[in-house]
């Protein structure tokens, strides 16, 4: 190995232990939050409750039921799933060290772990979230399908369908992403294909036997399949211009493949299948905590793509390319100087972030009260429907008095005359509202909602009132 080579090997590491120390020094320092999906969903579980039957859930399980042996070994509390996300960091900070190392030279190397870096800081918001997790499974995926593509091997053709099937069974999305990515192993062997479905198989079937030995593999097809064709709302809410940059700067870099010349199937099959990503946040709910999911995977695109461009032989090729990397570089610069930098600096030198949980309870939260007065007021037995955070739950250990009161988005609840059927038929104990949800509606486009809502839930006297909090009794 050359001495410039080794001195740039010294760089990377010097870079990844930086960007380590760095995300250690954002986790300690900037508030924190825990993946509270995974919190509420396991202690359901703990309490005799199955996922889609008891309780709503519009994405598919495999993350959450990854949630249920952690919290039963480690706690049903937050800090449960708090530390999963600097663990999460790291880990994608290593693989793209070592796929720096292997890919690209000199100062190309350095690209991803910056790129990722940067923009992590500003998506993650410190905590662990379905996204950051499919953001490590995509890069893995991509890094096996790339060394695969250079030397096809069975592991690693199993591993590619293992990790396709971690992916699309925690968060539907990716799956065009993925279906490329597969089916583009057809081009090299049409057995390795066979061995990467295998891989996918495996959970396949676990989850399917788990779910119909519980009963409830019908739930499971309506919530996380039939539903996304009938009420998910798609693409209405989030194209602030912030978002819009941000979107910009973190996916141009896939075009940058565009300049590195095709002169075989490999780039145009990697560009094809990552093009999936950007595509599908675009037409689903935009925000740019999704766009974790692509970051890891394109922050190593960005270093072997600006490598193939600056080692480009075509001369045009390389002019473009050039232009259309600083093009890339302005927008982030841009987004990051007038959007992102300001609030950080706050976040990071004002002391009273310092240590926030920002999803615990706090005293001087207008819930705190509340949860109070339902841990006095109420039985064991006692079911609730919170229009509110659903951490109300796990806090009062009172169970969801219907499947919906897990969630407070406006459109679980549509059609409202399906909702007002299954409230019939098993009218909670009491109702806990957040009113600030009835404006949240109103946000969401869901007026007749709110109006039908406030409706049934205003028939039941109030009992407490904490500020916005306000607690109603179903009278029989």
């Amino acid at each position: 190995m050359s001495t410039k080579k080794t001195n740039w090997y010294k760089w990377l590491t010097i870079i990844f232990l930086l960007a380590v120390a760095w995300e250690v020094f954002i986790f300690v320092r900037l508030p924190k939050q825990a993946f509270m999906q995974g919190l509420l969903e396991s202690w359901l579980v703990s309490k005799g409750l199955i996922f889609y039957k008891d309780f709503f859930g519009a994405y598919l399980p495999f993350l959450r039921l990854s949630m249920i042996p952690l919290h039963a070994v480690f706690g049903y509390t937050q800090y449960t799933t708090i530390a999963l996300a600097p663990i999460t960091s790291v880990v994608v900070l290593y693989i793209l060290f070592l796929a720096s190392r292997k890919w690209l030279n000199g100062w190309f190397s350095l690209i991803p772990i910056i790129f990722f870096s940067v923009w992590h800081t500003f998506l993650s918001n410190n905590h662990f979230l379905a996204t950051s997790f499919l953001g490590l499974t995509v890069l893995v995926s991509m890094v096996c399908w790339l060394s695969w593509w250079d030397k096809p091997t069975r592991t690693k053709s199993f591993f590619i369908g293992l990790f396709t099937a971690f992916s699309i069974y925690t968060l539907q999305i990716v799956l065009p992403f993925y279906a490329i990515l597969n089916l583009s192993m057809v081009f090299k062997s049409k057995r390795h294909v066979i061995i990467s479905f295998i891989g996918f198989i495996i959970p396949t079937l676990i989850i399917i036997v788990w779910f119909l030995s519980k009963g409830a593999l019908d739930d499971l097809y309506i919530w996380t399949i039939k539903y996304h064709f009938t009420n998910y709302p798609f693409a209405n809410l989030g194209r602030e211009i912030e978002n819009v940059l941000i979107y910009l700067s973190i996916h141009l870099p896939i075009f940058l493949l565009l300049f590195t010349g095709f002169k075989n199937s490999k780039k145009l099959l990697l560009l094809f299948s990552l093009i999936c990503l950007p595509l599908a946040f675009w037409f689903a709910i935009f925000h740019p905590v999704r766009f974790e999911i692509s970051l890891p995977a394109l922050a190593l695109i960005f270093g072997i793509a600006a490598q193939s461009i600056l080692e480009n032989r075509s001369k045009k090729l390389r002019k473009w390319g050039i232009r259309f990397l600083f093009l890339i570089l302005l927008i982030n610069f841009y987004t990051i100087s007038k959007y992102k930098l300001e609030s950080y600096r706050v976040k990071l030198f004002e002391t009273k972030y310092k240590y926030e949980i920002l999803s615990e309870v706090y005293p001087d939260d207008p819930m705190h009260p509340a949860i109070e007065w339902m841990k006095t007021n109420s039985g064991p037995k006692d079911k609730v429907f919170a229009l509110a955070d659903a951490l109300f739950y796990v806090e009062t250990d009172r169970l969801p008095a219907n499947r919906r009161a897990v969630a407070s988005e406006p459109f679980v609840y549509v059609p409202f005359e399906d909702f007002k059927k299954e409230i019939e038929t098993s009218w909670p104990d009491f109702w806990a509202i957040d009113e600030r949800q009835w404006k949240r509606m109103d946000d969401y486009g869901y007026q007749d909602l709110r109006k039908n809502f406030q409706e049934l839930v205003t028939k039941d006297p109030i009992v407490a009132q904490f500020d916005y909090w306000t607690i109603r009794k179903h009278t029989k």
